[in-house]
Order: structure tokens, then sequence, then C-alpha cells
């Protein structure tokens, strides 16, 4: 039975059906060990490459995981091994929903409901029905992912699968969270955790933090505090939205009883874990893009490969008929190569653009305005230019999220970005920096010149309502600092600019402050206005 179909087969309901990371490593060792004398052609093979796609993705290697479920996917392509290709596929629409992208995970898994609605397979019907409830909830498409989820609840008690039934009874509550139906919500919550108990497992901290929300929509605040504070002690052992989420839970709670200075360093931790869980999520969805076009280059390729053959043996034939066959070969081959440069082309400009733009305002992410500013500072020196570096800060921001929400906090970021990036100089880059804060990179402008350009982009900044009926315009406070000591670098610069954005702050908000080792370079009488030295 070493290398038997029912082996094989054996190993891959082991792949799909285990959790436990020493049991996954080990597991993973005989898979290799197997895959390593099958065919590499052979339908064994492609079953191997499965199991071992789903072990690297409960792993967390989204990378790897693409790779053998995107050539498993090709490789099984063919009627004769439809069974193996919609696993390839069900695990690809996992894969793209643990990297944060619903829309595709969405895609695949409508692909897998057909397929299994067509064979009548219920069990494995009501996972998919499970799983696009995750993927709609995920999408805030709410009212969607009922009826999926009572689908999966169905299908799950008939066949007494009740650890899914408990993971769904968590999905409920998410959905009634999202729709405010707080006493629904609670009942599904309480449900998911009776079930977790009784089946002995460690109660998951997101069914914790979705109760803490119910919790503090209904006002009970120590509980909600009890729950949150939990979840926010266990520290690095929290994985995905509960790494950061609790923190803006407990950011309100603390609001509403007027602790505002554990509110604001709660707020200050949420919008720092996010931007780290958004990079994250970015670099893993580039993982998988990048093994998916590899996946499809490699096909092409593939295909360029067997029409040469085709013609060689056509050649033995006639030599006439290889001539025209020889010729159309190469040509195809030519318009093959030439979009799969293109493509290739295209491909990477989109990754490069993914991984340097902010995606909600569209200007650079602070890895790469920072990359910009030291390049910048560089050639600046090297020419015998000034640098300078501001920072900037909306006033107020949180006060807009709370009274009129994120979508409307967005939309003036967004506004925020677009008037800086038509009122300041060409030679300017500008990014942004984290939550409201952003960082603009001067190159041959000194403190004067930065501060007045500055000042008119707070005009433009000033005509951005963040609502009909608001009744204070957006403004912001700025640091400034130039490169006056040749020994700083961009990362010192910026430091400087911190400080004296934080006396912008302190000093009343509105206003631009300069950061220099020694006086002040703006006489008082040319000082643009709102700008404090």
């Amino acid at each position: 039975m070493a290398d038997s179909d029912a082996r094989v087969e054996l190993l891959w309901i082991l792949a799909t059906n285990t959790f436990q990371p020493e049991a996954l490593a080990e597991l993973q060792l005989w898979i290799e060990a197997l895959a390593a004398r099958v065919d590499p052609h052979s339908a064994k093979a492609i079953c191997l490459d499965i199991a071992l796609g789903n072990i690297q993705r409960v792993r967390g290697n989204f990378g790897e995981a693409a790779r053998l479920l995107f050539q498993a996917y090709r490789a099984s392509n063919t009627p004769a091994l439809t069974l193996a290709n919609i696993e390839a596929v069900r695990l690809l629409g996992r894969v793209w929903g643990d990297a944060g992208n619903a829309d595709a995970a969405l895609e695949l898994n409508r692909a897998v409901i057909d397929f299994e609605s067509a064979t009548g397979n219920t069990f494995l019907l009501g996972m998919a029905h499970g799983y696009r409830g995750i993927y709609l909830n995920n999408k805030r498409r709410f009212e969607e992912a009922l009826p999926e989820l009572e689908l999966a609840r169905v299908s799950h008690r008939r066949f007494f699968a009740e650890a899914s039934e408990a993971h769904i009874e968590r999905e409920f509550c998410r959905a009634r969270i999202g729709l405010k139906q707080w006493s629904m919500a609670r009942r599904h919550c309480e449900q998911a955790q009776e079930k977790f108990v009784r089946l002995g497992e460690a109660e998951p901290e997101q069914t914790e933090l979705l109760a803490a929300e119910v919790d503090l929509a209904e006002g009970k605040l120590d509980e909600a505090r009890r729950r949150l504070n939990a979840v926010i002690e266990k520290g690095d052992a929290t994985r995905g939205v509960s790494s950061f989420e609790s923190f803006r839970l407990r950011a309100e709670l603390n609001r509403r009883e007027g602790e505002f200075a554990a509110a604001f360093s709660d707020l200050h931790q949420y919008i720092e874990r996010h931007g780290r869980w958004k990079d994250a999520a970015t670099a893993r969805q580039t993982l998988v893009l990048s093994e998916q076009f590899t996946a499809d280059l490699q096909a092409a390729r593939a295909e360029a490969l067997q029409r040469t053959l085709d013609a060689e043996r056509a050649e033995r034939h006639a030599n006439t008929r290889n001539m025209i066959v020889t010729v159309v070969a190469m040509v195809l081959i030519l318009l093959i190569l030439f979009r799969m440069h293109y493509l290739d082309l295209r491909h990477r400009s989109r990754l490069e653009e993914i991984a340097n733009t902010d995606a909600l305002t569209g200007i650079s992410n602070r890895r790469h305005i920072l990359e910009c500013a030291d390049a910048q500072l560089a050639a600046a020196r090297e020419a015998g230019r000034t640098f300078s570096v501001a920072l900037l800060d909306l006033d107020h921001f949180k006060a807009i999220n709370d009274t009129y929400g994120h979508q409307v906090g967005d939309s003036v970021l967004k506004r925020v970005a677009s008037a800086a990036t038509a009122r300041l100089p060409a030679n300017a880059s500008i990014g942004r920096w984290g939550g409201e804060e952003f960082l603009i990179a001067f190159d041959g402008h000194g403190l004067e010149d930065c501060a007045a350009h500055l000042e008119r982009l707070r005009l433009g900044v000033r005509q951005i309502w963040a609502h009909h009926d608001a009744a204070v315009m957006i403004d912001f406070s700025a640091g400034l600092a130039d490169s006056d000591d040749p020994g700083l670098s961009v990362e010192q610069l910026i430091e400087r600019a911190d400080k004296a954005l934080y006396r912008a702050k302190a000093g009343g908000r509105g206003q631009t402050c300069l950061s220099r080792l020694g006086a002040s370079i703006v006489p008082a009488a040319s000082r643009p206005e709102h700008v404090q030295l």
C-alpha cells in the first residue's frame, strides 16, 4: 500500500482535516516523501499537490499554497480529474479568503456551490454555503450572508458537525452585529460559546470580541471592559481582526466613561495595528497574485512548446506542409512571447503600484514616501540644494469620524490628499504617514518657502467641509524641519518635524511650527499667516 491510491486519498483527507501545527509538520513530511516517488504528471501527484497546498494555507504560507494549488488546478483541468479540480478551486477560494480578497473568494466559491449542487453532495454544499456567508460578512454584505449561514447550519446539524456549527453561530453573531440586531447577536454569540466549551476547545478571542461589542451597544460597560481586557492581555496570541479591533472598541468604551487619555492611547494602538494588518493583507494578496501570474506564464510556455513539437512531427510527413506549419508556429510563438512580455510588464507595474500606494487616498504609502524622501535628500545634498520635510496632522479628525462616521472621515482624507497633490510644487513628494498624518518632502525649498506652500495648501484644505451641516472647517497642524545639519538622516528630520508638530498641536492647532538647531530662520515681518516659530 506504500504508494497506492488508498494511501494518497488517506493523506489527502488528513491534510484537509488537520490543524495542529505539530501534526501538520509531520504530515507534510509524509506527503513530500510520497510525492517524490510518484510520477509528477499523474493523478496521484495532483492530489498530493492539493494536500500540500492546504497544509501550507493552514500554516500561513500563502505564496507556496497558491503555487501548489494553481499548479494542481492547471494539471487537473480535464474531465477525468473533475473532483481534484473542484477541490483545488475550493482551496484556492480559501487561500484568497485568508489573504483578504473576498471578491476572488466569492467567485471561486460560486463555482464550488454550483458543482456540489449538481452532484448532490449536501455535506460539502453546506460547507460551501458556510464559507460564502463568511466571505459576505467580510464584505459587510450582512443581509446576503444570513441565508447562506442558515443553509450551512441546517447541513451541519444534519451531519452532527458541531464544531462547524459553532463557527457558523459566531458568523451569525457578526452578521447580526453588522445589522445592529443586538439581542439576536447576543443569542448567537452565547450559543457559539456554549458549543466551543462543550467541545473542549479554547474559546476563540473573536467570539469574546463580538460579545464585547454587543455588551458595549447594550450599555453593559463593565462586562465589555472585562472581555476586551482579556482579549488584549493575550498580546501576540491574538490574530487577524482581534489584534486591533479590541483597541477600537476599548477606545470607544473609555470615551463613554470619560477616560479620554486612555481612549486616545487605545485609538493610537488601533491605528498602528490596523495599518500593520492592512500592509500584511496587501503583502499576502501580492504573493497570491504573483503565483497566479507565474502559473499562467508556465501554462502559456507549455502551450507554445506543444505547438513547436507538433510542427516538428508535421515536418516528417511533408516538407511543403512543414514550411507553412513552421512559419505559423513561429508567428504564434512570437505573439505568445510578446503577450507574455506585455503581461509581465503590466503585472510588475501593477504589483509596484499596489506596494507603493496608499489604498484609501491614492498617494504614496508610508514605506514609499520614506524611500522617496531618502532619494531626494541624497540628490539634494549632492547638488547642494536645501531639503525639508513637513509632517501634517488633520485637526480634530477623530471628532469627524465620531460625528459623521468613518466613511465621511475617509472622504476627507481623500480630498485633503487631492488638494495637496494639486497645490504642492512639482518637486515635492507627499505620502500618507499613518491615520490622518501626511509626510511631505520638499527638494530645493527652504523653511520659509515650505511654510508658504503649506499656507497655500491650508487655504485649499479649509475649503473642504466634512459634511453639509458641519460647523467647523477642516484644518491641519504641521511641523517643518530642514537639512541644516549635513549629518542628519531623513528619519532624524522626520523626528524633528514630529516634535514641531507636537508644538503646533499644543499651541492651539491650525498652525505650522518650525524645528531647527539654533535660531529661527523666518523673520517676524515675513512670517506666513498661522506659522509659529
